[in-house]
């Protein structure tokens, strides 16, 4: 004879599943967050963003939702690979202002894939990068005075958001180049964790049906 599920028994097994949810978050593969034509045969003119230790080249990017940054792809220039490759990946704010992340990379910390002549896609591999939903600049810097690196714009305008300057790290902004970098950036959206409210709410709420489905079998 088959057996049908109280209400109460129906309720208990909803918030069970429910609990279940909240504790045991499903992990989310890496994905691009956001891309400026990489790969792209179109991105055939670098910019100077690190040549001689006094120019720095910014583009902007959006991210629509809190996400870990895991890597960053750009296509560049190396004039002196084996001296040129040492860089420093950094994110800052809307206006370029304010520095808000920095990761230094040796040569032999970067996936260098060889193009021809001195173009190279660059793969950087991020660690502790985590930003809200908004807007922010990427930009990408060796500090040595010797360094000769160019990142490659795109012929293709989606933004025209990059920026150049020239006279140091942090130099003033001399003006936008009017086209897009070639780079992406790959990465986790956040998954929201359960507040310990939510959690001790629900675990009550099972307790207690738990002992009301008890008392109900006692009785019966």
């Amino acid at each position: 004879m088959r057996r049908v599920l109280s209400p109460v028994s129906t309720l208990f097994a909803h918030l069970g599943v429910l609990l279940a949810s909240a504790i045991f978050a499903t992990t989310v593969n890496a994905t691009v967050l956001f891309q400026h034509h990489f790969p792209d045969p179109d991105a055939t003119t670098p910019w100077c963003t690190s040549c001689l230790g006094v120019a720095r080249e910014w583009d902007q990017f959006i991210l629509g939702s809190s996400s870990n940054v895991t890597q960053i792809d750009a296509r560049l220039a190396f004039l002196v690979p084996a001296n040129d490759a040492n860089l420093e990946y950094s994110v800052w704010n809307a206006d370029r202002t304010v520095q808000l992340f920095a990761e230094s990379f040796t040569p032999g910390g970067l996936t260098i894939g060889i193009l021809g002549g001195t173009n190279y896609d660059v793969s950087a591999a991020i660690t502790g990068l985590t930003l809200a939903a908004g807007t922010y600049n990427l930009s990408i810097y060796n500090p040595d005075p010797q360094a000769q690196v160019g990142w490659y714009e795109s012929d293709l305008n989606v933004d025209g958001k990059s920026y150049q300057c020239g006279g140091g790290p942090s130099c003033p902004i001399s003006g936008g180049s009017g086209l897009d970098m070639a780079f992406r950036i790959i990465g986790n959206a956040a998954t929201a964790v359960p507040e310990p409210s939510t959690l001790l709410l629900l675990g009550s709420g099972l307790a207690g049906l738990g002992g009301v489905a008890w008392r109900r079998h006692r009785r019966g």
